[in-house]
This record gives C-alpha cells, sequence and structure tokens, in this order.
C-alpha cells in the first residue's frame, strides 16, 4: 500500500511537471501560460506608455538649455535649471537601463524555457514594479521642469 501510495505521488509530480514544460513549449515553439503572457503585455504596455514620455523629456531639456543662455537669469536659478536638467537625464537614463536589462521573449527565449511558471511570473511581476518606478521617476521630472 505504501509503495502504491508513493507511485502515485511521484506520477503526479511527474507529470505536473510535463505538463508545465508542455504548455512552454508546444509542437516546437515557445509560448507563454495565460497568466504569464498577460503579465508580460502588461509591462509591454507599462513600457510603450513610459515610451511615450521620452519625446517629452527632450522637449523639457530643450527648454531648459534655452533658458541657461537667458542674460537675466541669477546663478540660483541656473542652479535649479541644472538640478532640473540632472533629473531628466536621470529618468531617461533610467528607461534605457530598464529597456537594456529587461528579458524579451523572443531575443531570450532560452532563459524563459529555462525557468518554472512560477519562476517567470516572479520575474515579470518584479519587471512590472520597476518599469512602473521609471514611469513615476520620468513624470516627476518632466513636472518639476514644466514647473
Amino acid at each position: 500500500m505504501k509503495y502504491l501510495f508513493f507511485l502515485s505521488c511521484f506520477s503526479i509530480l511527474f507529470f505536473n511537471c510535463n505538463s508545465e514544460n508542455n504548455a512552454k513549449e508546444q509542437d516546437g515553439t515557445f509560448s507563454l501560460s495565460p497568466v504569464a503572457a498577460h503579465l508580460y503585455s502588461v509591462v509591454g504596455e507599462k513600457h510603450d506608455t513610459a515610451m511615450l514620455l521620452m519625446k517629452d523629456i527632450g522637449n523639457a531639456r530643450h527648454k531648459l538649455r534655452n533658458s541657461l543662455n537667458n542674460v537675466q537669469v541669477d546663478s540660483l536659478q541656473k542652479l535649479k535649471i541644472l538640478d532640473m536638467l540632472l533629473g531628466l537625464k536621470k529618468a531617461e537614463d533610467a528607461m534605457m537601463n530598464w529597456m537594456r536589462e529587461f528579458k524579451n521573449t523572443d531575443l531570450d527565449e532560452d532563459m524563459y524555457k529555462s525557468m518554472s511558471e512560477t519562476e517567470i511570473i516572479a520575474y515579470l511581476s518584479k519587471e512590472e514594479e520597476k518599469i512602473e518606478a521609471v514611469h513615476q521617476q520620468m513624470l516627476q521630472s518632466i513636472a518639476e521642469a514644466k514647473n
């Protein structure tokens, strides 16, 4: 009876592990589970929304640089402008760094294939938090520059 119980447990674990792998790679093509695919699309949408702010950052930097050349700007105002320029540059750099570090399913398929469903969801959840933080940093730096 114990033998049958252990055999049953082993079979369940074996088939669960195999079914997870089969869900990721069917017919030789890689695909995320529905939960992971949804999370991946959320990360992508947040990235796309943040990318739209890159033009605003560029415009704000251009206006601030032009205002530095204004003869009527005193040294305190120049320091504030330089701080705002630095904030915009840091926000832009944060976006570029996030994009460089993010593992895309097309380019980094082997990484995703090597991960369990839980690991993929954990990775994508962390990336969602990161891109959200970058997005907020961008919004804040643009708002400060506009004021």
